[in-house]
């Protein structure tokens, strides 16, 4: 199910674009995180208050959630955005 709460992401460079619960799922599931797992994060911040947030607390969330629900997935994903930065 997908929340209807509409926000912008301030990427890196920064510029906005829409949040997309569906896009942040798929890069969850490439970087090795369940698709149940990935759902669940996605969906948590998508219902998030706020007009506005950055990659980077986007990142944070995720690894804060999926630290309660699987550490190995947290691993996996915090390893995978590090090699994405480099």
């Amino acid at each position: 199910m997908q929340v209807n709460h509409v926000f912008k992401v301030r990427k890196r460079d920064g510029t906005m674009e829409p949040f997309d619960q569906y896009k942040l799922g798929v890069s969850f599931v490439k970087a090795g995180i369940s698709s149940e797992n990935a759902a669940e994060v996605a969906k948590s911040i998508a219902s998030l208050s706020k007009r506005e947030i950055s990659t980077e607390e986007i990142r944070n969330h995720v690894s804060v959630e999926l630290k309660l629900l699987d550490q190995i997935a947290a691993e996996k994903y915090e390893t995978s955005q590090r090699s994405g930065r480099s």
